[in-house]
């Protein structure tokens, strides 16, 4: 199939704070991603303040996929 298994950078796992660059892909599929978020970032977010969040890292790893007419960016 076209499913692929990721490794992630140790960096992902360690203990320091979560940047825009440090998703961790588990599992990426077409029709799905699996991923290992930071402890300390949020899913999404509405508030002004709170610009790091998985919705934007995200949006700067698979920019493609991003969907503006949407809520939350993505189907």
């Amino acid at each position: 199939t076209d499913a692929r298994p990721r490794r992630c950078p140790r960096r992902a796992l360690a203990m320091e704070p979560g940047t825009i660059d440090n998703l961790c892909i588990l599992y990426q599929s077409p029709d799905f991603i699996v991923v290992n978020k930071h402890w300390d970032i949020r899913i999404d977010s509405k508030m002004w303040y709170e610009t790091l969040t998985l919705q934007s890292q995200l949006k700067h790893r698979f920019p493609e996929l991003a969907d503006p007419d949407t809520y939350y960016g993505f189907r």
